[in-house]
């Protein structure tokens, strides 16, 4: 498990580098989290979310999970497309 959880540490960085370029026009990447969690007896996982705007109101959301179970690693991956009209709306259309 610790290969895949260094290379989302790798993504994260880069992430957040691509954040700061994007900040000037508010375009780019808006958000990126990172998550990991241990439950003990080698049950980790981690978790990595970017949240990408396309235009000032559109933008796509993808998740990244990874998973520890008695099989083996288990990957996920989560994608969206979304719209925001205003600050107190949201719409938005996601595939598993």
């Amino acid at each position: 498990m610790a290969a895949p959880i260094s290379q989302f540490c790798l993504c994260l960085g880069l992430a957040s580098l691509a954040a700061d370029m994007a900040h000037a026009n508010n375009l780019g990447l808006r958000a990126a989290t990172l998550g990991l969690n241990s439950t003990g007896a080698d049950q980790n996982g981690a978790h990595l979310n970017l949240d990408y705007a396309i235009t000032a109101h559109h933008g796509f959301e993808v998740n990244f999970d990874l998973a520890d179970t008695e099989i083996g690693t288990i990957g996920t991956v989560r994608a969206g497309l979304h719209l925001s009209p205003a600050a107190d709306r949201g719409y938005g259309l996601f595939a598993y």
